[in-house]
Parts: C-alpha cells; sequence; structure tokens
C-alpha cells in the first residue's frame, strides 16, 4: 500500500490553491521595446498602428510611464513578430523578463 501511495501523482490543486500561487510569483522585470521590432505596424501622430493584433487581456503588469493601466498579453500571430505586453493607452511594448534576464513570454 505504501509504495502505491508514493507512485500516485499529486492531487491537482484547488482552486483557492491556484489563485494563490499566482500571488506568490515574483515580480516581471520590463524593459520597453521598440513596437517596429515586435509587430508590423506604422507610426501616426505618435503612436504605432497595426491593422490586426489581437491582445488576450489584462495582465498583473502595470505600465511604468501610465500608472495604474494594465498591460495586455499579445501572442504571436500574422503581425506581430514576439509576445509582449502593451499598454493601450500610450502604445508602448514591454518585454517582461525573470529577475535572471530571460524572457518570460517568449521561450
Amino acid at each position: 500500500m505504501e509504495q502505491d501511495e508514493k507512485c500516485r501523482p499529486a492531487r491537482p490543486p484547488t482552486a483557492a490553491e491556484h489563485r494563490n500561487a499566482t500571488t506568490d510569483m515574483p515580480p516581471l522585470v520590463l524593459v520597453e521595446i521598440d513596437p517596429l521590432a515586435v509587430v508590423v505596424a506604422e507610426r501616426r501622430d505618435d503612436v504605432y498602428v497595426a491593422d490586426s493584433v489581437r491582445t488576450y487581456g489584462e495582465m498583473r503588469e502595470t505600465c511604468p510611464e501610465c500608472k495604474g493601466v494594465h498591460l495586455k498579453l499579445v501572442l504571436r500571430q500574422s503581425d506581430v513578430r514576439a509576445a509582449h505586453l502593451y499598454c493601450a493607452q500610450c502604445t508602448r511594448c514591454y518585454d517582461a523578463r525573470f529577475a535572471d534576464g530571460t524572457s518570460a513570454l517568449n521561450f
């Protein structure tokens, strides 16, 4: 019986445990990147405009320039060269990195 218990996979976390796990995640370091390096777009009136770029929800990280505005996740797609975080207010783009400098989005 003891041997069987050792072989069993751990139970999946409960909903409450799952929510708590996200709060324990260390903060990410945001590095501003050139929007033209990650998106096929053009500059108009001091902002970048792209035709068909979809965002996938708001992240916990906020824009360093627009205090309190949550960044949106942009995944790779036809007009997006690399996944990144995007501020809809100021149109800045950011790479989210772990403390060791590796990208949290592009792996």
